[in-house]
């Protein structure tokens, strides 16, 4: 199963149909999000899309694993600057900590092919 993939040429595109579809819910704000929480970077195929598709979003882009940070900045031109951040941190403790207040928070992490039971428990959903 492919995790990640970019398109060198377009990167304002997600070729990954996953990808498109946890980020529909946006589409009903009618607005492009100021601040964005992304929750699991993998690759950070949906930090690139949102760096070169909206310019001035600025993110936060978390994940547990240095090396999938490395991964996803040396491999797969992942946004690491001036507005976007690659943080490496455990997702629960970072929204229980952080002063930041976000107007789109994705979640994009799975145990092997599936969402962990946490992330829709009340104890995380209220610290988002």
């Amino acid at each position: 199963m492919i995790q990640t993939e970019i398109d060198l040429a377009r990167p304002d595109y997600l070729p990954e149909s996953f990808n498109r579809a946890i980020l529909s819910g946006a589409l009903f704000t009618g607005q492009v999000p100021d601040k964005v929480l992304l929750a699991g970077t993998g690759g950070g195929s949906t930090a690139r899309y949102f760096g070169n598709r909206f310019p001035d979003v600025v993110g936060d882009a978390v994940d547990l694993s240095p090396i999938v940070l490395d991964i996803a900045q040396r491999f797969f031109e992942c946004l690491n600057g001036e507005y976007w951040q690659l943080i490496e941190a455990d997702i629960r403790e970072y929204v229980k900590n952080c002063p930041t207040r976000y107007d789109l928070i994705v979640m994009d992490i799975a145990v092997g092919q599936a969402s962990p039971d946490w992330i829709t428990g009340p104890l995380f959903l209220n610290g988002c």
